[in-house]
């Protein structure tokens, strides 16, 4: 690890906690690569899933169900 990652990291614990989180996020953001037509096709597939589930075309699980049935499951 560079000197300067250290210096930021350590620059960053004084931050509050608020700041921390705000910081992370930034970080995150930058390492994320979408294009407008990436985002784009996500909404339009949410949107897709929300009405075929307000039609009653789908059914909706709740995630603690969910993950319990997968952990049952063999390898």
């Amino acid at each position: 690890m560079s000197k300067r990652i250290e210096d930021l990291i350590e620059a960053a614990a004084e931050l509050s906690r608020a700041d921390r989180a705000a910081l992370v996020e930034a970080l995150l953001q930058s390492l994320r690569q979408t294009t407008p037509d990436i985002d784009r096709a996500w909404v339009e597939e949410a949107e897709r899933r929300l009405a075929d589930w307000r039609a009653g075309r789908c059914e909706a699980v709740d995630a603690h169900s969910l993950l319990a049935d997968l952990r049952q499951r063999p390898a």
